[in-house]
């Protein structure tokens, strides 16, 4: 089967005055508002629109309490009623801590967390953060969750400016999305265009660092109770608190809404938009020059010395761009700086190298420009059964322009070399920066295309059976997904004037590569950037009569398309006169994959000769490798209310994550299954006054992911030789050599395999209380008390050898030579197990303890009438980072490490006022402070590998503010 090809975005997205536009369109009508006449108000006589059974309103929030959810089973039901573990996010909520993305929106969730890569292993590599893949990734109960927009996958990233409502579901929940992380979901509702009454909103946010939003929202009906159309648009120019972060972004939403009959609705929606951001890890640099500097900063020609602290580059090619200079060196055999035989893992100190830079420079960038299509309509057939079809399209192009880093860092150099070779590659000539300091990168460019078709219909039919059978609603969907994705990366590399490689045949090949550095004003911390990393390089004279020059080179390409078909059946009942709510749920998911296999360019190929690529350079090889997978997860759950004012709660349910089709495992090579995620929660709900004013719940958890090949030592490769592999090769080799086995034995055993199963379990308690004490005071309070362990590490691994070794033991019999290669090996093979289990068998990034208490009270009498105050604090306790695993002998001493916990206090202060010339105009201002005390800004996420310094660091924003103004009507 051929995929189709991924369509390009055709339309455009205009630039920011586009959005600017739209608010200034939506204020001026707002100021016009005194001569238009409102809405009318629908008479006795005139039908009520009914709310569909798939959907909630923000209208029966109250405060931050919201009422019902549909995040449980697909089904808008009440949250008391609702055994699975959801937080839903209040408009009141979100306007008051200036929530503007799901980021900012988790930093007060339950038991959530962002992900900053601290997580999944010994290393710390935070790789979303340099390519386009993008993202904002975060963990829901120490584990990877997932966002859904209007409960589809979707590349594009998120915004809240046109989002209606935001649930978090914890845990596994396979009737939300069958294949997705185990931690949970964070599911968002787009807004729809309102039929009942006309509302325009403009709003601005100025903050600190040059931050800058406008938004507009104008629902506009246009035949009362049957047609409207809604605008939303967002413009966000914003700078980081670090030189060099931005995120600039234009986007704007139009939807309407149509109800030809009383019984049928029909809404459609649209969203362009473009994002803009920088790329970048966010740590300093790595120390490389302290032992340099402490010898004296000795220059030289001469050898490399490690007591001075220098090091030779080697005697591979080593062509080096000057940007200041304009010049290409071939710096083989130069020197450099080191601190070796100190670990060379160390992030210099901040006096050294300011956090307050980031280091990726000004021409790092990632762009996703994307497109999303809605179309649904709704029937209600009768009374009790409504039908919807739903048709949804997203299209996403990513493309990043990034660097490449050493052993996830930048190193800080100190160039130590007297004279630098010409660029002619003859002679030499003075080196004019000898002794300054430098950072250097080479270009790494990446793209990322995705394209999701979705096609859905639902239907929910409503029995009542009378007071103590129940009344029960009951769901089905059918769903089929399409996903197409095509990815590449890039390098540059030098080529001469036929287009060859200037030292190697693999284009990709180190020597071929060019390097960029940038030269540092020392104590100027701004310019500890790169610059010059995408100037232009011209074409130039080299030895041997070459011309020499820049290419851009494929690196990894891959064409996937990924087609579900899910089934899904959902109950929501409740029992003995409503005492008893359930909830049952099936869900059932036929994934085909279809992915290609990378090669190289042959001689011959037309490609070459028009130019468009070179000789052995990767591409993605025609045909498709087909893979398929069946998963089935189920989901149960019941409260019980004891008492109008006590309930007990219980749910059990599954999901499954998404297949690593690029991974093979032991016993034979064979691709993964999905890993399975799985969810048990129980508790009570107490509703304190049996009004809904105090409403608490109180659950125990465990969730887990399992069967995850998540660790990949060597990567996605085809010839991997981590994981015992390398040693199984030389055992077999030497079998073969010694006659002992055939070919055919050989092969059966020298299959590949790059990934090892880990499974993350999560367990503990979680206490969420949200609570109106009174009309003008709402509070949401939260806490979580969980364990998170990595287990089972290579559990497939340690049984495949557990065979192997007397098999390979008895085929070397006596031979003394023969049995020593087996035993060394299989020794290695032991240690390398013992090691790797040492290192991911912990629970990197756990936080055992977290608490978020925010509240706010609104005046509505006398002078302070309209004003409103408010704050929250947010806690977490120490962060494990890391066991020494080292052997005494070498100084181990077992100890755990931790990072230091954190306390943040934010404060909001607002008034809500008319505008004297025009009542009808409601006004809002509102000030927020995040981090008062300027608190908690770094701490060590990871020590280095003799836990002499830091390697890694968590570097959290500082104090800031923002300014935010509303007008509505």
């Amino acid at each position: 089967m051929k995929p189709p090809p991924v369509p390009s975005l055709v339309i455009r997205l205009p630039g920011r005055g586009c959005v600017v536009a739209i608010a200034l369109a939506g204020l001026a009508a707002l100021l016009r508002a005194q001569t238009v006449a409102p809405v009318r108000p629908p008479a006795a006589t005139e039908p009520v629109v009914e709310l569909s059974p798939f959907e909630v309103r923000a209208e029966d929030d109250t405060g931050y309490q919201a009422a019902n959810t549909t995040s449980g089973s697909r089904l808008a039901t009440r949250l008391k009623d609702t055994a699975a573990a959801i937080s839903p996010f209040t408009p009141e909520f979100l306007s008051d801590i200036a929530a503007t993305n799901v980021n900012e929106m988790l930093n007060y969730a339950t038991n959530a967390e962002l992900n900053a890569g601290d997580a999944e292993g010994a290393g710390f590599g935070n790789p979303r953060d340099f390519n386009s893949a993008g993202g904002e990734p975060f963990r829901i109960r120490g584990i990877p969750g997932g966002v859904s927009t209007d409960y589809v996958e979707n590349a594009a990233p998120q915004d809240l400016y046109n989002v209606e409502r935001a649930e978090v579901a914890s845990g596994a929940n396979s009737i939300l999305f069958g294949s997705g992380d185990a931690g949970g979901l964070v599911s968002l509702a787009t807004k729809k265009a309102g039929v009942q009454r006309t509302r325009y909103q403009g709003q601005f946010q100025f903050g600190l660092w040059d931050y800058q939003r406008y938004t507009a929202d104008l629902n506009q009906v246009i035949v009362p109770r049957v047609l409207a159309l809604r605008l939303n648009g967002a413009t966000v120019n914003a700078k980081g608190w670090r030189r060099y972060d931005f995120t600039d972004s234009n986007r704007y939403h139009a939807a309407v809404t149509y109800r030809p009959w009383a019984r049928t609705t029909i809404n459609a929606s649209w969203e362009d938009g473009l994002q803009e951001n920088s790329l970048g890890l966010k740590w300093n640099g790595s120390d490389q020059v302290t032992r340099w500097t402490a010898a004296g900063r000795v220059v030289t020609d001469g050898a490399a010395n490690a007591t001075a602290g220098t090091a030779s580059l080697g005697a591979n090619q080593r062509f080096t761009f000057f940007p200041q200079d304009g010049a290409v060196y071939n710096l083989r055999n130069k020197l450099r700086t080191t601190t070796a035989p100190q670990p060379a893992d160390t992030l210099a100190s901040p006096a050294l190298f300011s956090y307050d830079v980031n280091w990726s420079g000004p021409e790092t960038k990632l762009w996703r420009d994307f497109q999303n299509y809605q179309v649904s309509v709704e029937q209600k057939l009768t009374d009790t059964l409504v039908v919807q079809g739903i048709y949804f399209r997203n299209q996403t192009l990513s493309r990043a322009r990034s660097f490449v880093y050493n052993g996830q860092t930048m190193d800080l150099l100190g160039d130590p070399n007297f004279t630098l070779p010409a660029q002619s590659g003859t002679g030499t000539l003075p080196n004019a920066r000898a002794g300054q300091l430098y950072l250097e990168s080479n270009q790494n460019g990446d793209s990322t295309d995705t394209d999701n078709e979705i096609k859905r219909v639902m239907a929910a039919y409503e029995l009542k059976l009378g007071r103590w059978w129940g009344g029960h609603r009951l769901a089905g969907m059918w769903e089929n997904a399409r996903q197409q994705r095509n990815t590449e990366s890039h390098r540059e590399i030098l080529v001469d004037q036929f287009n060859r490689p200037v030292a190697n045949a693999t284009p990709e090949n180190a020597q071929n590569l060019v390097w960029r550095r940038t030269y540092l004003r020392e104590g100027e911390f701004s310019t500890y950037a790169l610059h010059g990393l995408y100037a232009p390089l011209a074409p130039f004279a080299y030895t041997g009569g070459l011309t020499l020059g820049p290419r851009q080179i494929t690196t990894g390409e891959l064409r996937s398309h990924k087609e579900v078909d899910a089934l899904m059946l959902a109950a929501q009942s409740t029992w003995l006169a409503g005492r008893l709510a359930t909830t049952l749920g099936y869900r059932r998911d036929s994934i085909e994959y279809l992915d290609t296999t990378s090669g190289r360019v042959l001689a011959g190929d037309p490609r070459i000769a028009a130019g468009e690529k070179l000789l052995n350079e990767v591409a993605a090889l025609p045909g498709f490798n087909r893979n398929t997978v069946k998963a089935e997860t189920l989901t149960a759950g019941g409260v019980l209310h004891l008492h109008p004012r006590l309930s007990l709660l219980y749910n059990q349910s599954t999901n499954h994550g998404a297949p690593r089709f690029d991974r093979r495992i032991l016993p034979d090579g064979r691709i993964p299954g999905t890993p399975e995620g799985e969810n048990h929660e129980y508790g009570v709900m107490i509703d304190l006054l049996g009004d809904d004013r105090f409403f608490a719940r109180v659950n125990a958890f465990r969730t887990a992911q399992v069967g995850d090949a998540a660790v990949s030592p060597s990567g996605a490769v085809t010839n991997a030789m981590a994981l015992g592999r390398q040693q199984t090769l030389a055992i077999l080799q030497a079998l073969l050599s010694a006659g002992r086995i055939n070919q055919s034995f050989y092969d059966s055993q020298a299959f590949n395999w790059n990934a090892a199963i880990i499974d993350t379990v999560t367990s503990g308690y979680e206490l969420e209380l949200i609570a109106n004490p009174t009309k003008r005071w709402t509070v949401r309070a939260n806490y979580s008390r969980s364990s998170r362990d990595r287990e089972n590490f290579f559990a497939e691994g340690r049984a495949y050898f557990a065979q192997r070794f007397p098999e390979w033991r008895n085929l070397a019999g006596t031979d003394a030579t023969l049995r020593n290669t087996v035993e060394t090996n299989i020794a290695s093979i032991e240690s390398e197990i013992s090691d790797r289990s040492a290192a991911q068998e912990q629970g990197f990034g756990s936080i055992p303890h977290k608490a978020t208490i925010t509240s706010r009270y609104r005046f509505t009498e006398g002078r302070l009438a309209g004003a409103f105050a408010g704050g929250a604090v947010r806690y977490q306790s120490k962060v494990y980072a890391q066991q020494d695993t080292r052997a005494p002998s070498a100084g181990g001493t077992g100890r755990e490490y931790w990072a230091n916990e954190s306390i943040y206090a934010d404060a909001f202060l607002g008034w809500r006022f008319r505008l004297p010339w025009n009542p009808r105009l409601h006004a809002t201002w509102q000030l927020n402070v995040r981090n008062l005390t300027n608190s908690y800004l770094v701490t060590t996420a990871r020590w280095n590998s003799d836990f002499s310094g830091a390697r890694r660091i968590y570097l959290r924003e500082p104090r800031s503010w923002r300014m935010t103004g509303t007008v509505e009507f």
